[in-house]
């Protein structure tokens, strides 16, 4: 239970921050902006289906089918606007009070996405499969699976694309050269944030598909309306439906990038104060030593 409780003050801290720090509210805008236009894309398809083969058994394969790719494609969408929050999270998350190697080293301005938006791809398609890889490996070998062990820390892998301009490459050897050198004092999911941030955005997921299907067989009975009747009843639901997925699509990406870019600032301190000699490098990010209780609350975020 303590972990949790751990993972919802982070979250009540960091949307302070993003209340007091407008700029990590920008990811959540260039998101909605986005997922609208995804919208409108995959609505030309639906509505192409729905006119031209009905509500017919091929006619509902490729209506589940648009709808499937229509989530990835926002959930893609949201991740890559994620690497903003990295980003921004980077540049505002340093205790002002940190000494001025750190503050030199960490304080950095926000870099663009459209170099790194394809690694960010092929890690959300690729991921899920790794995941089940390493599952199946874990149950059915007795060996341990050193090549898929930086998948316990991967959501290291944002920040490190975001924030070191690295590759996935580049990134597993990273994540596994953080794990073989201790750099982190605990696992990343010692504080719940994934959990509680993965729990919501697929509870919003589910309210959106079942709000959207009630309001589209609302406007439209799949029975008797005209195929203008089931395009209409399909655009108010896809909007309905695009509202809620969004919305737990911004609070999950939000959320776990904030933390794992946190947990990457922790990284590169503690490698500071290793190569220096200096201990006093090695505090973690004032957001996490508020988390653990090691900060007073009552320190500014900032």
């Amino acid at each position: 239970m303590q972990n949790l409780r751990y993972g919802f003050r982070f979250i009540s801290l960091s949307f302070k921050m993003a209340i007091e720090h407008e700029s990590l509210q920008k990811p959540w805008m260039l998101l909605s902006v986005g997922s609208l236009g995804l919208l409108l894309f995959w609505f030309v398809p639906m509505a192409l289906v729905l006119g031209l083969i009905g509500l017919t058994s091929l006619g509902l394969f490729f209506i589940g089918l648009i709808s499937v790719l229509l989530l990835i494609s926002l959930t893609i969408w949201a991740e890559i606007t994620a690497l903003g929050t990295c980003q921004i999270f980077n540049s505002v998350a340093v205790d002002p009070e940190e000494p001025t190697e750190v503050l030199t080293e960490v304080h950095e301005q926000p870099k663009g996405l459209s170099n790194r938006w394809d690694q960010i791809v092929i890690l959300v398609l690729l991921q899920p499969a790794l995941k089940i890889q390493s599952w199946l490996v874990q149950i059915l070998s007795k060996k341990p699976t050193d090549n898929l062990d930086w998948l316990s820390s991967s959501g290291l892998m944002l920040p490190i694309i975001a924030i070191e301009e690295a590759d996935l490459s580049g990134g597993v050897a990273r994540i596994r050269q953080i794990i073989a050198d201790r750099l982190l004092r605990f696992r990343p999911e010692f504080i719940r944030v994934n959990l509680i941030a993965r729990v919501a955005q697929w509870v919003m997921v589910v309210l959106g598909v079942v709000a959207g299907i009630l309001a589209g067989l609302t406007l439209s009975d799949p029975q008797t309306a005209s195929a203008g009747r089931l395009i209409l009843g399909s655009g108010v639901g896809m909007l309905i439906a695009l509202i809620f997925v969004v919305a737990g699509l911004s609070f999950s990406t939000f959320i776990r990038a904030c933390y794992h870019a946190a947990l990457l600032i922790w990284v590169k301190n503690t490698e500071k104060a290793r190569r220096t000699g200096d201990t006093k490098f090695a505090a973690p990010p004032t957001i996490i030593g508020q988390v653990l209780g090691v900060v007073s609350s009552g320190k500014e975020d900032n």
